[in-house]
């Protein structure tokens, strides 16, 4: 919950699990904030908007960081709670900036008699504010991204809406997907060791499987060139598929070999192969830690608002598009703002959505990439994306 306090400042109210959690598990927390929470009697902080701002980024950085499931979903909880009564987090500095003004003139009226009174007039305001489209953020209004943002993908009301009644024949292009069924199929039919001690497949089921495997142009052989020896990490694919299996229950582990579980098996049924995708596709951008992909500097709130990418893409991508312009039209302002603080003269804002959205969705066969002279001997680079037929039948949006 939130109020304001007779000096208008914002008031955060905890519950005491939320408190500990906060001062025994939060790793990125702002020290004065710590400190706030570590000297609160009862839960209760008293906050600036910036402030609160910290608080939010922190708790957000948790979420996709958490350990353990719990550990998620208690800051989950405290997060949804906090947006939902203060959204406009969502907005520019220098949205707020404005809002602020328009709000010191509120509280500038009265005079009022009593904080209750302000606190109700001040809530009316914000609510009204909340529910104006704002053309930064794709005509949606902040209560319209921020359901799209948290609603939970499982729920019945959930605003994010996938498809799992895909068949085998749809799936053709989607490189992620029939990789993980050679994988899972190659375990099934394994007979010997596949797990090295450390927890990684070993050489030979790693040597085994990357002659199977759909690779994007190139890729292949540059992982030839470069490695004399074949280890699990060093076919980044392979090795990203294995983890992901494992998140979602599909695979594992057992001394020295990788077992297929029970649920992995059922879902290598032909006919469970939109179910299996659909899986796969929710543990790579729900569980999985995109910031893992690649070295660039962390960007939680890229994953944090994934669902409202997805929604600008249905809505932009049907063209063809450079990666350039997708950073401005698929990209919230503050996830925008996020990523000009963390570059350096050596890092591009769409390298960003190059590595944790468009390639693993161009895996996926959601994105259809055109790659002109913009390789060097490393990397190489989409110039433009579009949608696939696939992205508009397996994700569609309902608020």
């Amino acid at each position: 919950m939130i109020r304001l306090n007779s000096d208008k400042q914002i008031i955060a109210i905890l519950t005491p699990k939320e408190r500990s959690t906060l001062l025994e598990q939060s790793t990125v927390i702002d020290d004065l904030i710590y400190e706030k929470v570590r000297n609160s009697k009862f839960g209760d902080i008293s906050l600036s908007a910036y402030e609160l701002q910290l608080l939010l980024r922190a708790i957000n950085y948790e979420i996709n960081h958490a350990k353990t499931p719990k550990l998620k979903k208690i800051f989950t909880k405290l997060c949804e709670r906090l947006v939902n009564d203060f959204p406009v987090s969502l907005t520019t500095n220098a949205e707020q900036s404005t809002l602020s003004n328009t709000i010191g003139i509120l509280l500038n009226q009265g005079p009022f008699e009593s904080t209750d009174e302000l606190n109700f007039h001040l809530q009316d305001f914000i609510n009204a504010h909340n529910e104006l489209p704002n053309s930064e953020m794709g005509n949606l209004s902040p209560n319209q991204v921020n359901k799209r943002i948290y609603s939970k993908w499982e729920s019945s009301d959930r605003t994010v809406k996938l498809n799992e009644n895909l068949v085998l024949s749809d799936l053709q292009e989607a490189r992620f997907f029939l990789n993980a069924r050679i994988f899972l199929e190659a375990l099934t039919n394994q007979e010997g060791d596949t797990a090295t001690a450390r927890g990684n497949l070993n050489r030979k089921f790693t040597k085994l499987i990357f002659e199977r495997m759909h690779w994007r142009p190139g890729h292949k052989e540059d992982t030839i060139r470069f490695n004399k020896v074949l280890n699990e990490q060093d076919a980044q694919p392979l090795h990203i598929i294995r983890i992901i299996c494992e998140l979602a229950r599909l695979v594992r582990r057992r001394k020295r070999k990788f077992l297929v579980t029970n649920k992995g098996q059922q879902l290598l049924i032909e006919q469970k192969a939109g179910e299996l995708y659909t899986l796969l596709f929710r543990t790579f951008f729900r569980q999985f830690n995109l910031s893992y992909l690649d070295c660039l500097p962390d960007c939680y709130g890229l994953q944090g608002t994934f669902a409202y990418s997805l929604y600008r893409l249905k809505k932009v991508g049907a063209s063809w598009q450079t990666t350039e312009s997708l950073v401005q039209s698929i990209l919230l302002p503050k996830v925008q703002e996020q990523i000009q603080q963390s570059l350096s003269v050596y890092i591009k804002p769409h390298w960003f959505i190059e590595a944790r959205l468009i390639r693993p969705l161009d895996d996926f066969g959601l994105l259809e990439c055109s790659y002109g002279n913009t390789c060097n001997e490393l990397i190489i680079r989409p110039e433009k994306i579009r949608k696939t037929n696939l992205f508009d039948k397996f994700i569609n949006f309902s608020f």
